[in-house]
């Protein structure tokens, strides 16, 4: 949660004001399921240089994979997917789904492993 503070900020010369916006610390391992009861699995396959983005009911049955290389295009597809307001009923949740896929993209990149959190 964000809070807008009133007091401008000036930056430089001919900048223009800006506005300081503190936010609440959130515990970014404590992701939860979205509140409509969907889920997301999120796989690298190391053969195929691809990312995978497993869209789950609350009854664990898939309902889209979503394949990609990189974060922003998997991103873009599951958002906007006209079922996406279905799955996500919560911004947190769709923020969470981009942390995790640009992880698992710079995973894919080094050649390292990738864990879901």
């Amino acid at each position: 949660m964000c809070v807008l503070s009133l007091l401008p900020i000036s930056i430089g010369y001919n900048c223009g004001v800006y506005y300081m916006v503190e936010c609440k610390e959130i515990d970014l391992n404590s992701q939860e399921m979205d509140k409509s009861g969907h889920y997301v699995k999120i796989k690298v396959d190391f053969v195929t240089r691809r990312i995978g983005v497993q869209v789950c009911n609350a009854y664990h049955s898939e309902l889209e994979v979503f394949w990609g290389r990189q974060a922003q295009d998997i991103c873009y597809a599951i958002f906007y997917d006209p079922r996406a307001q279905v799955w996500f009923t919560d911004m947190t949740h769709m923020a969470y789904v981009g942390r995790e896929t640009k992880k698992a993209e710079i995973a894919l990149a080094i050649g390292g492993s990738y864990y879901q959190e």
